[in-house]
């Protein structure tokens, strides 16, 4: 079966320094990845899920995020840890990922992110008792090596769905 962690495991393998996601802000800034960049902040972040939140195959991470790169590794992330993805808030999440002004999250953990063109840690902005990912995740290790199959309802419907070549 096709998995988002082999496509990607498919890309480092055939051009790792090839332009992966182009991201621009509103202010025009542009931050661009490579696979192997991409790649990293992915294993870094699915190292901080296992290792530090403690997250499980089949549980749910609660990621509302506004449309930013780092959006993109969470999902892959929990996706490589076999846990599924809620893109909006989710009572039966065990972790939340927000922004600093993201609202009150119901799950065990909440991460908060910043999403600037470079994300960094959001510092004073974290609530007490939150993870703030930009100072956490740059201690995880650059390679994960347990990907796990996911059974995410969300990624099987973006798997069915017909999509151009």
């Amino acid at each position: 079966m096709v998995s988002p962690s082999l496509l990607l495991a498919d890309a480092l393998r055939t051009d790792p320094a090839r332009p992966f996601v182009t991201y621009y802000d509103a202010a025009g800034a542009r931050v661009e990845l490579s696979v192997a960049t991409f790649d990293t902040w992915v294993a870094k972040t699915a190292g901080l899920l296992v290792d530090d939140l403690a997250v499980e195959p089949d549980e749910v991470v609660s990621v509302v995020l506004p449309a930013h790169w780092l959006g993109l590794v969470w999902v892959q992330a929990v996706w490589t840890v076999g846990a599924r993805v809620a893109l909006s808030p989710d009572e039966a999440a065990v972790v939340a990922v927000r922004t600093p002004d993201g609202g009150p999250a119901t799950a065990a953990e909440l991460v908060v992110v910043r999403t600037d063109p470079l994300g960094g840690p959001a510092g004073a902005a974290t609530p007490p008792g939150a993870t703030d990912y930009g100072r956490e995740v740059l201690g995880q290790p650059d390679r994960f090596g347990r990907a796990t199959p996911t059974s995410d309802p969300l990624l099987a419907s973006l798997l069915a769905e017909p999509h151009p070549r």
